[in-house]
């Protein structure tokens, strides 16, 4: 790993940007500044602390130089993480952070990007009711590049314009289930966003599933591209195959759904790494990308559904985020947040396992993580 490769210095520096984040605290005996609080808590959860308690011992590990560099005199207590953490501005925080490994990738032009939420199991409030939020993933580097929490009385349908408004994504290709196969987000990606979409479609659009169903088995429509996939990995033994067809004005007349140019049906073979058990599903879907070939759309198929593996699982995995109390305020959103900035920094520093990274930065006496955010 490298952290050399982050935009680590002056203005573009991680520290700066922390400096650039509104302290919601009152201003009357506070003893560290917002930012130093939360340059610990980054340095913290990149060294593998999960919560509170961990956070607060990180800084009491830390030397008095150490501490200098991160412009405190004394490590700071177990409230004051809490106070800040819990009354921070989570849409601000999300907002500059994600601007930050925005950067620090060098921009998401022509990229794919896939679109899901997670719900926060561990953070219910006394109502019973946790956390869901909705994130925006570069699919080939595995950061997040924005996340906006599900109001209790919306969904993920009415934040995904919510999600990707404050986004440059011109030329991207966006990717999601079959949820978000709506007119009115499709026509927001390709009009608004100028953008392309590639959804999967099921039976909440049943009569669009249908034609797509004949269409993609009509022999008489002739298949515009073809190919092939063989993955092994994780106990499995995977073939996909997809064929991709035109939407043809005779088709899109049948049906008022906009900007489909192509339909794809991807069909997964799987057995277990010896051979055995074989099983297999079939799924469609729709495009507006009239430009890909089906490699291409096969690969950015396969990678959206990847996403629970390269976001979901690891933050359940790596950072036991499931399993985590936080539930007042808004520091349950922070600390997804701060699980997506090590994240990042980890995959932009070139480590591939994040359980690695953490034991990377934990592991190099506090100094390679004080480094990778700037200080």
């Amino acid at each position: 790993m490298d952290v050399s490769k982050l935009p680590i210095e002056g203005k573009g520096g991680l520290f700066e940007t922390l400096k650039t984040i509104n302290d919601p605290r009152s201003k009357q005996g506070r003893r560290h500044s917002g930012y130093s609080v939360l340059a610990l808590s980054t340095c913290a959860m990149l060294s593998g602390a999960r919560g509170y308690s961990a956070i607060t011992q990180y800084g009491k590990t830390l030397s008095a130089r150490q501490l200098d560099r991160l412009r405190c005199r004394k490590p700071p207590s177990d409230s004051t993480y809490k106070r800040m953490l819990q009354r921070l501005d989570p849409e601000e925080f999300d907002e500059k952070i994600c601007r930050w490994l925005i950067t620090a990738t060098g921009g998401s032009n022509g990229s794919r990007i896939s679109v899901d939420g997670k719900t926060l199991r561990g953070s219910f409030d006394k109502e019973g009711r946790p956390v869901h939020l909705l994130s925006a993933l570069l699919q080939h580097e595995k950061i997040v590049l924005a996340q906006k929490r599900v109001p209790d009385k919306e969904n993920e349908i009415t934040g995904f314009p919510k999600l990707l408004t404050p986004l440059d994504i011109e030329g991207c290709l966006v990717t999601s289930d079959a949820m978000q196969c709506q007119v009115a987000n499709s026509t927001f990606i390709v009009r608004e966003k100028k953008a392309d979409f590639l959804w999967t479609v099921k039976e909440n659009q049943p009569s669009l599933l249908d034609l797509i169903t004949k269409t993609c088995e009509e022999e008489s429509r002739p298949v515009v591209s073809h190919s092939t996939l063989f993955n092994k990995g994780h106990g499995r033994i995977e073939n996909y195959e997809c064929i991709v067809k035109a939407w043809t004005v005779d088709i899109a007349n049948q049906h008022p759904f906009p900007f489909i140019t192509q339909v794809l049906r991807i069909k997964r073979m799987w057995t277990n790494s010896e051979g055995k058990n074989p099983k297999s599903e079939v799924r469609y879907l729709i495009t507006s990308a009239s430009r890909l070939k089906s490699d291409e759309l096969l690969r950015a198929a396969i990678d959206h559904w990847a996403i629970e593996n390269s976001l979901h699982y690891v933050r359940d995995e790596a950072f036991a985020e499931d399993r985590s109390r936080i539930r007042k305020g808004n520091a349950p959103q922070v600390m997804a947040t701060l699980r997506n900035l090590s994240m990042g920094i980890i995959r932009i520093s070139g480590g591939e396992n994040i359980t690695e990274g953490l034991r990377y930065f934990g592991w190099e006496k506090k100094t390679k993580a004080l480094r990778a955010i700037g200080v």
